[in-house]
């Protein structure tokens, strides 16, 4: 039981990093602007094999998520049919935020998923009022997979809201270094 969770979690890290590597054999355009080399654009075929392989990633992402989220709900379930009442009521409350949390998490993935598959029919069929389209909410559907787990930590979970309040600045410490000035002067004759 536990050995699949782990691969499950190693897989949602290995997809991440999957995610950000560049594909190293695209074509691309380049121009020179005052001494200086500029990608101008990649070919369409590296874009579409691109966003592709960024579409699937997301896709896969967004499954293992289900699937982790279902396992973790199920061993809630037996936790809860063993404890007390009063445990009981604290366990449900913790599986209930935690999997508003990752629906939520995994919604707006999935909305970036479908932003980035969007793309490749873009590079393939050379969908000019898509490609504007696309481009206009690119932003939106990225900051909103990007910033959608802290802010639903933040909204649903009252023990990480505590904390963030409670988080104290300190004052800054004094320098322990401390450097020596000396003045000299220096007469011409």
């Amino acid at each position: 039981q536990r050995s699949m969770s782990y691969i499950l979690t190693a897989v949602t890290i290995l997809l991440s990093i999957a995610g950000a590597t560049p594909v190293f054999w695209c074509g691309m355009t380049y121009t020179v602007k005052e001494n200086v080399t500029v990608v101008v654009y990649l070919d369409d075929a590296c874009n579409v094999v691109q966003k592709s392989r960024s579409s699937a990633v997301y896709f896969l992402y967004v499954i293992v998520s289900l699937v982790l989220t279902g396992r973790t709900s199920r061993e809630f379930m037996k936790l809860s049919r063993m404890a007390e009442d009063s445990t009981r009521a604290l366990i449900m409350t913790n599986q209930r935020i935690m999997f508003i949390i990752v629906s939520i998490c995994t919604l707006t993935q999935m909305i970036k998923a479908c932003h980035q598959f969007c793309w490749v029919f873009v590079a393939a069929f050379k969908m000019a009022d898509l490609n504007l389209f696309l481009q206009q909410t690119y932003d939106i559907t990225h900051y909103l997979s990007t910033y959608s787990a802290a802010f639903s930590l933040v909204v649903f979970n009252k023990k990480f809201r505590k904390l963030m309040i409670s988080v104290k600045l300190r004052d800054p410490i004094p320098s322990s270094v401390h450097t020596k000035t000396t003045v000299v002067s220096i007469q011409q004759s």
